[in-house]
C-alpha cells in the first residue's frame, strides 16, 4: 500500500494486530509436529501405562493419524474460501480455525478409542487449512509496502514457536495432559482475536464499509489525516482487480511454489522428526534432538521477517531450495550407507543427521516456509484471494496427505536413501524455477506487481 504520508517506518503498523493473529499461527504449528512427540506415547510398548487407549496402535493406524491432517485440510479449503469473502478474515479465523481447534483438543483429551483421534486430527486439519488460507491474507492487508514481507513473514516465526511448544510440552507431558494444555491455548487465542483485532479494511471496502475501514486504518497506523485517506482511496481503487494475464501468471507462480514447498519434505519430516532420528541411530535421546530442531527453527523463523525486506523474496527464495537441496542429499547418503550396513564409511559419518537436518530447517525457515505464503498473498486481487487461498491450499494439503501417508510405506520399499535423494532432486528444480520464473515483489505496491505479472 501507497502513503503520502513520511511512511516508510514498521512503527506505523500496530504489533499488536500482528501478535494476536499470529497466535493462531501458533495454535497451527502446536498441531503440525503434534504427531512427533505424540504418535509415540500411544506406539511405543514403553509408553502403556500412560497411553489413553490401553493398547498400541498399529502401524496403519499411526500412518493415518498422521496423514488426516491433510485431509482435514482439504475440506475445509472450500468452507474457508466462502467464509472469507462473506463474513471477513476475523470470524473467519474465529468459525473456522479456533473452533475446530478446541472440538479437536476435547477430542484428544478424551480420546479413549482410536477414532476419536482420527476425527481430531480432521478437524484440526480443517482449522490449520483456514490458517494458511486467512492469516498470510490478513497480514498483508493491514501491511505497507515497506513492511509487507517482514509481517507475513512473522507468521513462520509463530509457527515455529509453535513446533518448540509441542516437541518440549510434549516431552514432558504426558498424552492427555498436553491435550488439556493445547486447549487452554486455544482458548486464550480466540478470546484475544475477537476482542483485540479489527477486521481487515481491504475486505470493509470490499464489502461497502469504507467509513469502518477508515477507521480501521486509523487503528492500524495510529495515525489520521490526508495519508489515511489517500490509503483509503488507494485499497478502493486496488479492490477492482486486476487482468487475466497477470492472474493466470499468480496462479502459475503462487501453486509452482507451493508444490515445491511440499515436495521440499518438510511435511514428513515434521511429522515424524523423532522416527528419522531414532532411525539414524543417533547418540543424543531422539526426543531431546527433536527439541534442538526446534530451537533452531524459532531461531530462524525469528531472524527470516528481518531479512525478507532487506535482500527480497527471489534471492531468498532460491538460497533456501539450494540449502535444502544440500541438507536432504547428505541425509540421502548417510541412509544409504546405513542401509547398506557399511562400517567403515558409517562410523566417519555418524554425525551427519543432527547437523543435515538442523541445516534443513535453516534453509526451510529462511524461504520455502514463509515465503511461499507471503508471495501468494501479494499477487492476487482482493475479490480472488480467497479463492486462490483455497485453491492453493488445498493442493499444498493432497501433497501433504500424499507425503505423510506413504511416507514410512515408501522409505520401507526404496529406503530413506531414496526418499531424502527425491526431496534433494525436488530442492534442485525448485531454485532453478526460483532463479529463472520467479518476480521480486520486495517494496512493491499491488499496481506495480500487476505490471511485472503482465510481462
Amino acid at each position: 500500500m501507497d502513503r503520502s504520508s513520511s511512511g516508510g517506518n514498521r512503527s506505523h503498523s500496530r504489533s499488536l494486530e500482528t501478535l494476536v493473529v499470529n497466535l493462531a499461527s501458533l495454535c497451527c504449528g502446536m498441531q503440525i509436529s503434534w504427531t512427533s512427540p505424540c504418535l509415540p506415547k500411544i506406539s511405543e510398548q514403553s509408553q502403556l501405562p500412560n497411553n489413553p487407549l490401553g493398547r498400541i496402535i498399529t502401524i496403519e493406524e499411526a500412518s493415518w493419524i498422521g496423514s488426516l491432517l491433510a485431509v482435514g485440510g482439504c475440506l475445509g479449503t472450500k468452507v474457508v474460501e466462502w467464509l472469507v469473502d462473506n463474513i471477513g478474515r476475523k470470524k473467519t479465523l474465529l468459525f473456522a480455525s479456533i473452533i475446530p481447534f478446541i472440538v479437536a483438543h476435547i477430542l484428544f483429551s478424551l480420546g479413549q478409542y482410536v477414532v476419536y483421534y482420527y476425527l481430531a486430527r480432521i478437524l484440526a486439519g480443517i482449522a490449520v487449512s483456514c490458517v494458511y488460507s486467512v492469516v498470510p491474507i490478513y497480514l498483508a492487508e493491514i501491511a505497507e509496502n515497506c513492511n509487507r514481507g517482514f509481517l507475513c513473514c512473522t507468521m513462520i516465526t509463530f509457527q515455529a514457536l509453535g513446533h518448540l511448544v509441542t516437541y518440549i510440552m510434549g516431552y514432558i507431558m504426558d498424552f492427555v495432559t498436553f491435550a488439556r494444555f493445547s486447549l487452554a491455548a486455544v482458548l486464550v487465542t480466540g478470546v484475544m482475536i475477537f476482542s483485540l483485532i479489527p477486521e481487515s479494511p481491504y475486505y470493509l471496502v470490499s464489502v461497502g464499509k469504507e467509513q469502518e475501514a477508515e477507521k480501521a486504518l486509523i487503528r492500524l497506523r495510529a495515525t489520521v489525516g490526508r495519508g489515511i485517506q489517500n490509503e483509503l482511496n488507494l485499497i478502493v481503487f486496488l479492490v477492482e482487480g486486476f487482468e487475466g494475464s497477470a492472474l493466470k501468471k499468480a496462479y502459475i507462480l503462487s501453486i509452482s511454489l507451493v508444490v515445491f514447498q511440499t515436495l521440499s519434505g518438510i511435511s514428513p519430516v515434521l511429522c515424524y522428526t523423532q522416527k528419522i532420528f531414532s532411525d539414524a541411530g543417533t547418540s543424543l535421546e531422539p526426543a531431546v534432538c527433536v527439541i534442538i530442531i526446534g530451537f533452531v527453527q524459532l531461531t530462524v523463523g525469528s531472524i527470516t521477517p528481518q531479512l525478507v525486506d532487506l535482500y527480497g523474496r527471489k534471492i531468498m527464495l532460491f538460497t533456501s531450495s539450494l540449502g535444502a537441496c544440500v541438507a536432504q542429499f547428505a541425509l540421502s547418503v548417510y541412509f544409504y550407507y546405513k542401509q547398506k550396513e557399511s562400517e567403515t564409511i558409517l562410523s566417519t559419518i555418524s554425525w551427519i543427521p543432527i547437523p543435515a537436518l538442523v541445516t534443513f530447517m535453516i534453509f526451510y525457515f529462511i524461504g520455502l516456509g514463509p515465503l511461499v505464503w507471503t508471495v501468494m498473498a501479494e499477487v492476487f486481487p482482493n475479490e480472488d484471494k480467497a479463492a486462490a487461498a483455497s485453491l492453493i491450499v488445498m493442493i499444498s494439503w493432497v501433497f501433504t496427505f500424499i507425503l505423510c501417508k506413504f511416507f514410512e510405506p515408501i522409505g520401507e520399499i526404496i529406503g530413506m536413501s531414496g526418499v531424502f535423494l527425491f526431496f534433494a532432486v525436488s530442492n534442485l528444480v525448485s531454485a532453478v524455477f526460483c532463479a529463472v520464473y520467479l518476480i521480486e515483489t520486495k517494496g512493491k505496491n499491488f499496481q506495480q506487481i500487476q505490471r511485472l505479472l503482465r510481462q
